[in-house]
């Protein structure tokens, strides 16, 4: 890991906050086939979302990411226009 940057609700002065956002920048070289076990998880997002009902996501499914919030913002997906 070459960063770990964590914000959202839970580091602010919130009364009550709601949840923790973290953001991990990985080495050019990391490889999460290789992570198993509970920490694996959150290298799945599928799992990570279905086990602990977390949103993890790689850079690899940015595209996918950016679609989706295009999707939410203007109620039609690439497919559609």
């Amino acid at each position: 890991m070459r960063r770990l940057i964590i914000f959202g609700s839970f580091v602010t002065a919130k009364a009550e906050p709601n949840d923790v956002d973290i953001f991990m920048l990985m080495e050019d070289t990391f490889d999460s086939s290789g992570v198993t076990g509970e920490v694996g998880i959150i290298f799945d997002n599928m799992a990570a979302q279905n086990i602990e009902g977390l949103a993890c996501f790689g850079s690899d499914e940015w595209p996918l990411l950016a679609e989706k919030r295009r999707h939410l913002n203007t109620g039609k997906s690439n497919e559609t226009r």
